[in-house]
């Protein structure tokens, strides 16, 4: 498929709407005067649970689970959601554990609460890794994903521009409003990126034919199993042991319970049981994805992919550096969009991808600056005075 749907007049002005409000609320809520690290960093500790549950959604949400749950959902099937449904578990080792400790020792980040226990030599050792991996996987896998999809509805700005354009201008109210300005804006972009994919998966339904039209089209071409979300230990690639020991026990504890940029909004929870309310709450947003990035895959397999009556569609074909042709599995959210979405709907739904992505580097960007403030410019303060 060429390039062919673009964004409308319609579509432009839904999305400059959106990313001016976005942008606004950001810098009204940072301008209540911050005092103190706690109101820059923490918002205060005043932070209640429906604004930490939704905002660690919508922290841990970004375009690349637009792109890539949809490409694995097309290339794999449901099991590809398991993912997202093991973070419930993680998330209730966060409320039941983890925040306990971390609001008794009141701490700013997690390499402030290991040096306790550790050392001095521990915290900065861990810092650096934290600001590492946020700016070489979080920050970098963010922006690339979501300019992908961006810039292919728009020939009016190449894919550095989009990158560099939002970047700015969430740093804009990230960096003025601090951890207040996230979490508020968190919680409309949450709210924009729920029901605007919930509107793709909805017409993206219809287009099928319905819930159990899709199941038996899946059947007809021997791929039923792709509704499962549990596969045996010998499946290649998503085995149920895998989610248990590497996602549950090992990754996903890492990432829910001690990454900063998640854990930061459960360290500025008003009290304990705000903050555990919020990790549980944000526990049952989780099962949505697998419906809303995931479910979108499948219906693309039936569509567009290796499932579909008239073949496969251009858009998803790709040629390899062997020469053969594959499946490109990564634009079938892009080919979605141009396919089932009506002028309006589309500029709604990339509004929708932009609250994703611009919450995760909103993130990011105020756990870097919490980070290199407490755990590096502070602590050199310290040691120089005494």
């Amino acid at each position: 498929m060429e390039k062919a749907a673009k964004l409308g007049q319609l579509d432009f002005s839904i999305v400059a709407v959106y990313l001016g409000a976005t942008v606004a609320l950001g810098i009204y809520f940072s301008r209540r005067k911050q005092t103190s690290s706690a109101g820059y960093f923490l918002a205060g500790r005043n932070l209640t649970w429906p604004f930490i549950g939704l905002s660690l959604f919508a922290t841990n949400i970004s375009t690349e689970h637009f792109v890539g749950l949809a490409a694995d959902g097309h290339r794999l099937g449901l099991v590809a959601g398991g993912w997202e449904w093991m973070a419930s578990l993680c998330l209730i080792m966060l409320a039941c554990v983890f925040a306990p400790q971390y609001l008794r020792h009141k701490v700013f980040t997690i390499p402030e609460f290991f040096e306790k226990r550790y050392g001095p030599a521990m915290r900065m050792s861990l810092t650096v890794y934290f600001l590492a991996m946020i700016v070489l996987t979080k920050v970098s896998m963010a922006l690339y994903s979501g300019t992908i999809v961006i810039a292919h509805f728009t020939d009016y700005f190449t894919e550095t521009d989009i990158l560099w354009g939002i970047g700015i201008l969430t740093a804009a109210y990230t960096f003025v409003g601090g951890l207040r300005a996230v979490i508020y804006t968190d919680f409309v972009q949450s709210i924009i990126l729920i029901g605007g994919s919930v509107i793709l998966t909805w017409i993206g339904l219809e287009k099928v034919g319905g819930w159990s039209e899709l199941t038996r089209e899946l059947a007809a071409t021997g791929n039923k199993e792709m509704m499962s979300m549990v596969k045996g230990p010998d499946h290649p690639e998503l085995p149920f042991s895998g989610y248990i020991l590497g996602n549950f026990l090992l990754g996903g504890m890492f990432y829910w319970c001690m990454d900063q940029v998640n854990v930061q909004r459960v360290l500025g929870a008003r009290n304990l049981h705000h903050a555990t309310s919020g990790a549980i709450f944000a526990g049952f947003l989780k099962i949505i994805p697998v419906f809303i990035f995931v479910l979108p895959g499948i219906i693309g397999f039936v569509l567009y992919g290796e499932g579909a009556k008239d073949g496969v569609h251009q858009a998803l074909i790709t040629i390899g550096e062997d020469g053969k042709s594959k499946i490109a599995y990564d634009k079938t959210y892009s080919v979605l969009l141009a396919e089932l979405l009506t002028p309006g709907l589309l500029g709604l739904v990339l509004a929708a991808l932009l609250a994703a992505l611009m919450s995760s580097l909103s993130s990011s960007f105020n756990s870097v600056a919490t980070l290199v403030g407490r755990d590096i410019v502070a602590r050199w303060q310290s040691e120089g005075k005494s």
